[in-house]
């Protein structure tokens, strides 16, 4: 039966406050141990599983509107990452001791026969993408390799180590997500942001998307409607609006001294001496970066275009400037009712899946975000 979900008691956050609500539709629970990825299997009312309990679940949905299990096949490890090719029914599982099973579901999702293992990593595997085109299973790793098989022989075609660095997060990057038609590449990490990278501009153009209070850990992107879904540990999917203009990100400025009173920062111990005051804390102004003690950095302001939905520092004469601009939300706020390790998104049926940590797949209409 489906249902709205409504934000969490003592949730006060007047971000929750939307008219378009995602519409929960059903709840796959039965897992004994963490859910790793699970997919919605295209064109058809069904969902896959991985899990580090060993098993991989195809779960069908019944004439009573739930969804149980056809197949449980458990494996020789946790099972960590997948990718699913519906159009030959090929199904590959990384798994946490770096290998690679591939299977072959039936029309009617109730068997799955192995078919080929891939010796790939020498620890646990973090993704796996398969091409049809090309015949290529790619895959990547804990052992800070990325490898590449062929899908007809099972061969190794090439191991790869790290390349190009990105160094646009200050944590652990656990998600990404890319836009082939504007070339840009979403990156989701534990430092609660979101980074846009330009990668089709050529000159590393990027700014951030703020709206999670915890971890970011997936992201899914609807291209034709530019809508770019982001899900972290705080339980909450946030709907970004990617058509709409936006600001890169403003570089903070460095100085001894506070670039609005001129009072010095605590290190400089010069200034310090020749005021005959005590250093003070900087701070940054976040629409324009000048460096800037509290007491003129004290206002708070939510800055949109910058991808900051939530309030910032700000000093007086940006508070008085974006107020006047009267800025609206780009981000619409969703209480998911569970910390969300994974998620994955049907854009051809508007539904979303989310994996969380309480061991519970939730499948969302999504039809009122898109709107």
């Amino acid at each position: 039966m489906a249902a709205e979900i409504k934000p969490a008691p003592g949730v006060s956050n007047d971000k929750f406050s939307s008219s378009r609500k995602p519409i929960l539709l059903s709840k796959l629970e039965g897992c004994n141990d963490d859910i790793n990825v699970a997919i919605i299997i295209p064109k058809e009312e069904g969902v896959i599983s991985v899990c580090d309990d060993r098993t991989v679940r195809v779960w069908l949905k019944r004439d009573s509107g739930q969804y149980w299990p056809s197949v449980c096949q458990y494996m020789a490890s946790g099972a960590t990452a997948m990718d699913y090719h519906v159009e030959t029914r090929r199904l590959f599982v990384g798994l946490e001791n770096g290998s690679i099973d591939e299977f072959l579901l039936e029309q009617d999702y109730n068997r799955m026969t192995a078919m080929r293992e891939y010796v790939a990593h020498r620890a646990r595997i973090t993704a796996i993408v398969f091409s049809a085109v090309h015949g290529w299973v790619m895959s990547v790793s804990r052992d800070k390799t990325f490898q590449l098989h062929c899908s007809e022989t099972g061969k190794r075609l090439g191991s790869y180590g790290y390349g190009t660095l990105f160094a646009a997060h200050t944590g652990s990057i656990r998600s990404l997500a890319w836009d082939p038609e504007k070339q840009l590449l979403f990156s989701g990490s534990f430092d609660q942001t979101i980074r846009v990278m330009d990668i089709g501009g050529g000159e590393g153009v990027g700014y951030e998307l703020r709206g999670h209070r915890n971890k970011v850990t997936a992201l899914c992107y609807a291209r034709n409607e530019r809508v770019l879904f982001s899900g972290g540990e705080d339980g909450v999917i946030v709907c970004w609006n990617m058509a709409e203009s936006r600001r890169e990100t403003t570089p903070w400025k460095e100085s001894d001294t506070c670039e609005s009173c001129g009072r010095p920062f605590f290190w400089n111990m010069r200034a310090m001496m020749d005021q005959r005051q005590l250093g003070l804390r900087q701070h940054h102004c976040r629409n324009c970066g000048r460096a800037l003690c509290a007491s003129c950095s004290a206002q708070r302001i939510p800055i949109p275009p910058m991808g900051f939905e939530f309030e910032v520092r700000v000093c007086d004469p940006c508070h008085t400037q974006l107020k006047a601009a009267n800025q609206s939300a780009m981000a619409s706020f969703h209480d998911a009712k569970h910390s969300i390790m994974s998620m994955n998104l049907d854009i051809s049926r508007r539904k979303l899946l989310t994996v969380g940590q309480d061991r519970i797949i939730k499948i969302w209409d999504i039809t009122a975000l898109l709107q």
